[in-house]
Formats: structure tokens, sequence, C-alpha cells
């Protein structure tokens, strides 16, 4: 969920020459330390250049269509346009928060997600397909 005020932050950059996308800051939904160690780490993260869809990626309409859209690959399809974003260097990390789900970390513990996220991303940094990477992504729903 885009925080209060998130709609009316994203129409005023419109108006800022040169801002291609960018996320907004975001937190987990859920009580205790899990969902507030899971922020800070996607906090940290984003000052690498690093964020998700679950961050809400948002970017120009005219710069998504001269790229073609989303990707079409079965996974990591976020991580690739929020990497071209940043390689465009006009990305904006918005504060927030935007509200998002712990489910997938609940449901499978963080040790387990956190190891299959950093492997994924970086055999799909490497190179490998993301037909096989998805095979190792665990569908929750």
């Amino acid at each position: 969920r885009l925080p209060p005020g998130g709609a009316s932050a994203l129409a005023r950059l419109a108006d800022r020459d040169g801002v291609v996308g960018g996320n907004f800051s975001v937190r987990f939904d859920g009580p205790g330390l899990f969902p507030r160690a899971l922020g800070a780490t996607y906090a940290a993260q984003r000052a690498l250049g690093v964020f998700y869809g679950d961050s809400a990626i948002f970017c120009r309409r005219s710069w998504f269509l001269d790229r073609g859209g989303f990707p079409e690959i079965e996974i990591m399809e976020d991580y690739e346009l929020a990497r071209a974003i940043v390689r465009s260097r006009r990305s904006l990390r918005l504060p927030g928060p935007a509200i998002t789900s712990s489910r997938r970390w609940r449901a499978s513990g963080i040790p387990r997600t956190l190891a299959s996220w950093i492997v994924i991303r970086w055999l799909f940094v490497a190179g490998v397909s993301p037909a096989r990477l998805a095979r190792l992504y665990d569908v929750i729903r």
C-alpha cells in the first residue's frame, strides 16, 4: 500500500525534470522486531541502489514504454526494472513508507528467504537464466 500522500508525491514528480523513477521507503506489515529488521535490510540495500517491486517502484510512463515495458522474464523483472532506473542516474527514494507483506518471510523463515533472495539475485547478475532461477523460488500465496 502506498503511504498517505504517496499519490500526490508521485504527481509532484511529474514537474521535476530528469527524474526517471524510483521507489518508496518500505515497511513490512506485522508487529514486533521481525518486520522492522526487514525494513532496515531493505533500507541498507536501497542505499546501494538495490530495490524490488515490494517497495512500490514507480517510473515515468514515457521512459517505461521507450524501454519496452517490463522485461518478459520468469523472475526478477522488478529487479531488472529497478536496475535500469538506477543506471539512468535519475532515481529517487520517496519517504513513506509503503507497506508491504511479510508473508513470504514468515512462511519460509528469515534465513531461508534471505539466502534464496541473495543467491537468486547474484545468480541473475552472473547471467543464469530467469527460467532456471524461477525453479529456485518458492511460490507462497
